[in-house]
């Protein structure tokens, strides 16, 4: 990064990644995610959430990755079309890994439990395009390969997500 800063045109192009510190992000899906959509590091790339504000300003805390896509794409960097597949199932998760059997489109919400009942509320506002055509087909809104889930803070839904991540395929689901 040095070298490349410092202007040497033979530094190897990388990607960097910015996350949230509630964020468990898994890289080898984050290289297939890159690979299947020939994307490369030569150019700017937002991967994540579809910016709901007009003007970058300094948000913590919560809606700051939202803020954060508002700055950058008043920077020239858009949002991309690579963060769902197809069939309008993400690949960055914004819920815990275990909330996402439960995570629908409204209108097609599996009955929630406990407190994850109202924690996807601004989840799917302004994003109709992505997952209307397909909302007869997923039984799931995450791909098979996420790159990554959100923990809201609580550092054992870390430990919970690595768990369930090292079973074989047929029991992660």
């Amino acid at each position: 990064l040095r070298r490349a800063q410092a202007g040497d045109r033979t530094a190897v192009p990388a990607w960097y990644c910015r996350l949230e510190r509630d964020t468990y992000f898994i890289p080898e899906n984050f290289r297939l995610l890159v690979a299947l959509n020939n994307l490369t590091a030569d150019a700017p790339h937002y991967l994540g959430m579809y910016p709901d504000y007009e003007t970058c300003a300094l948000a913590v805390g919560h809606r700051e990755d939202l803020m954060l896509a508002t700055c950058l794409r008043q920077a020239g960097v858009l949002a991309g079309g690579e963060t769902t597949d197809a069939c309008g199932r993400e690949w960055f998760g914004i819920r815990p890994l275990r909330a996402t059997s439960g995570l629908q489109p409204p209108g097609l919400r599996r009955q929630a439990r406990g407190k994850e009942a109202g924690q996807a509320w601004n989840y799917w506002e302004g994003r109709a395009h992505l997952y209307m055509r397909c909302t007869c087909q997923n039984a799931f809104w995450v791909v098979d390969t996420p790159c990554s889930f959100n923990s809201f803070k609580d550092a054992a839904m870390f430990y919970d997500a690595h768990m369930v991540l090292q079973l074989p395929l047929e029991h992660q689901r």
